[in-house]
Order: structure tokens, then sequence, then C-alpha cells
């Protein structure tokens, strides 16, 4: 009589598994499902300061310096979801650019974000794009006390025919800030966007990098960090590549450790019945 765990063993080919991986994956590339993890604190922080701060209409500065496309690129689907999620809430963009592949990365993700088809977003009503300004941490301190410094936004025209910028002056008029740097940049971003301005100036701040960086400002002066995390994407609803990659090795897994459980069940039950195993070979 053939035994349980001999049935189970010789059914699970290694061709029945490898095709049983495979749609595992397949399935999830079509519907991802953004399976519960734990999750960093300091995102759900920085949703519970937008929910919390920003209206219809409100201006979040963003400063950028990232200084490859790449990693505009690989992030595309956590700024993307960030995006969106505050465009959900109504606000609208200035974005301040301090390196030379900033400008383009940043009109990558809001074109990836399908910003003007999904929020119908106008340049120059909804989001404006500064040119990159050089200088290092003269050009941040510069930006903060005058958002007109560059004259002219990233395509050329003159901030005075630019509707979003004439309200925005200086940094201070943001009703929120975010941030994203990459090495030096983040003691520049301290020490010329957050410590400056007292507690009442200063409007609320968040970053995309991670929450090491700020540890000892936080939550004093930044109340939000790590949104270029999958987190970001999973608590915004608003999944992308990484969700599925992360749902697919999750379920793979899962699945090997049931077939496991399941092959050490049954033998243990053969074992005690004293019931003959045989295997089939080149399986």
């Amino acid at each position: 009589m053939v035994s349980n765990y001999e049935r189970f063993v010789n059914f699970w080919t290694f061709k029945r598994i490898h095709l049983a991986i495979m749609l595992i994956v397949l399935l999830v590339a079509i519907f991802p499902l953004g399976m519960p993890k734990v999750t960093v604190p300091e995102v759900k922080d920085a949703l519970n300061t937008v929910d919390r701060t920003i209206q219809p209409g409100d201006i979040v500065i963003w400063g950028d310096c990232e200084a490859t496309i790449s990693e505009f690129i690989n992030q595309r689907d956590n700024y993307r979801a960030f995006v969106r999620y505050l465009a959900d809430h109504g606000a609208k963009f200035v974005i301040a650019t301090f390196s030379a592949s900033a400008p383009s990365g940043v009109d990558y993700i809001i074109k990836y974000s399908n910003m003007k088809t999904l929020y119908h977003w106008v340049y120059g009503v909804d989001y404006v794009i500064l040119p990159y300004l050089t200088g290092e941490e003269s050009a941040l301190a510069l930006i903060a006390e005058n958002m007109w410094a560059t004259g002219v936004d990233y395509q050329g025209t003159p901030l005075s025919e630019i509707p979003l910028m004439q309200t925005v002056k200086k940094l201070s008029d943001a009703d929120l800030i975010l941030m994203g740097y990459s090495g030096t940049y983040g003691s520049y971003f301290q020490r010329q966007w957050v410590v400056r301005y007292s507690d009442a100036e200063r409007p609320p701040i968040l970053t995309w990098m991670g929450y090491a960086d700020w540890a000892a400002l936080y939550p004093r002066y930044v109340q939000g960090a790590n949104l270029r995390s999958v987190d970001t994407q999973i608590l915004t609803g608003y999944l992308g590549e990484d969700v599925i990659k992360l749902d697919a090795s999750n379920l793979c897994y899962a699945f090997s450790v049931i077939l496991l459980v399941i092959a050490a069940v049954t033998k243990i039950q053969a074992q005690r019945k004293g019931e003959k195993i045989t295997f089939k070979v080149g399986v």
C-alpha cells in the first residue's frame, strides 16, 4: 500500500514545484497583494503629518539633489506613491533642484506617476520645477530666503509668468517641506532648511531619506522619514514593482515551508505505521 508521504513526495516533482512557483510569481505580478509587514514607524509619521496639515491648495516645497537619474528610476514606485498621496490631499509642488540630474529626475517621476492624466495637473499651476542651482550649501541657503533666486524655471520660463510662484517667495511660505538628497547634502539641509528656523516659523518637514541621518532632530525638527522604502507603497496603497517582488518572495517562501511541513508530517505518520517508502527516480 502506498503511503500518503510517498504519494505526496512523488506528486511534487521538481518540475511541478517550479511550475507552482512560476504561477505564484505570475499571479502576484498581475494582482499585487501588498502583504502585511512590519512597517517603518517614520513612514507612518510622515503620512500622519500629511493627514494633519495638508489641505487643498497647500504648497509643498520639495528640495532634491539626488546625484544620478538611476536613483530616481530605482526608487520610482516609492516616489510615485508619496507624490500621489500628497496630490490626493490637494497639494501643489514647488520643486527646487540642487544637482544636474534632479530637474530631469523629478520630471521623470511626475510623468511616471501619470499626474497629468490622473490628477489633471497643469504645469505652472499644480507644480513647477526650478533649475539646477549650483553652490551646494550656499545654494540651499539662498533658496531658503529667496525662492525666486533662479529667475526662471527649468524650462527657461520667467517665474513672474508662473501662477504658482506668485505666492511662494521663501521657504517658510511652504505648508510642508520635503527633502531628498545624497552624500553630504544631508548636513546642508539640516543647517539651511531645518534648524535655522524657530519652531513657530518652521513648516512640517519630511525626508525621503533614512531615519539615522535625522535621529538627533526627530521628531521636533523632522516629522517623517524613510519615504524611499516599500513601506510607502504599502501604507499609501499605491503598489509597484517593489511590492510585487516582496509578495512573490514571501509567497514562495510560504509555499516552500508548507511543502516541507506536509512532507515531514506525512513521513512521521508513515514511519509510525511501519509503511515502506519508495520513490520515483529522476524527478
